[in-house]
């Protein structure tokens, strides 16, 4: 049985979740995998991620 890795609200909107690499490629390979279950936001710097993570998720 594959496990189910869906994260969502009571109200069916995704979880949102922060990808912090300084890498490009391992970003891009991450949101890939990533996208279908959740919102992803990234980052390439712990400061950059500190930024994106004090912002208020963006409601699709």
């Amino acid at each position: 049985m594959t496990p189910d890795f869906s994260a969502s609200d009571p109200a069916g909107a995704k979880s949102t979740i922060l990808v912090v690499d300084d890498v490009p490629e391992n970003i891009e390979v991450l949101g890939e995998l990533l996208q279908p279950a959740y919102r992803v936001r990234a980052a390439q710097s712990g400061v950059r991620a500190l930024q994106v993570a004090r912002t208020h998720p963006i409601r699709i």
